[in-house]
């Protein structure tokens, strides 16, 4: 899959573990796309997000919003609107509470399921409209 706006990447890793039909969706970032970000200058700024994998699908934002804000201020809880997604996304405002998270959530047993995060930058800013990234 190729997109034209950085700014989509983030909403489209939320719908990876969902289903369409009867089949799995997995959708992550290419090493060739990481070294296209990382030479661009974009996703270069401070690790302010989580990336949290295997949710159960019974776990809702507020209840992120509880587990997360011990750790710092957030700045934005979100979960796509799919009742299958295994997904969510927290960012925080400091680089060092998103760290401290990742370092002590990593792994961690929430509803029988270990989260699995990645400590990514903040939200990707657009890039114009020549610029294209894809996805396997």
């Amino acid at each position: 899959m190729v997109f034209e706006d950085r700014a989509s990447i983030p909403k489209a890793l939320l719908f990876s573990g969902q289903t369409l039909g009867a089949h799995p969706v997995y959708v992550t970032v290419t090493q060739n796309e990481r070294n296209q970000i990382a030479n661009s200058g974009l996703g270069s700024g401070p690790l302010t997000q989580l990336m949290i994998y295997q949710l159960h699908q019974t776990i809702t934002e507020d209840d992120l919003k509880e587990l997360f804000s011990p750790f710092g201020q957030l700045v934005q809880v979100s979960t796509p609107n799919s009742p299958e997604s295994q997904c969510a996304v927290v960012l925080f405002e400091k680089p060092e509470d998103a760290k401290n998270a990742h370092q002590k959530m990593n792994g961690f047993a929430l509803a029988g399921k270990a989260l699995r995060i990645m400590l990514t930058p903040g939200p990707i800013p657009a890039a114009d409209s020549s610029s294209k990234l894809s996805f396997s």
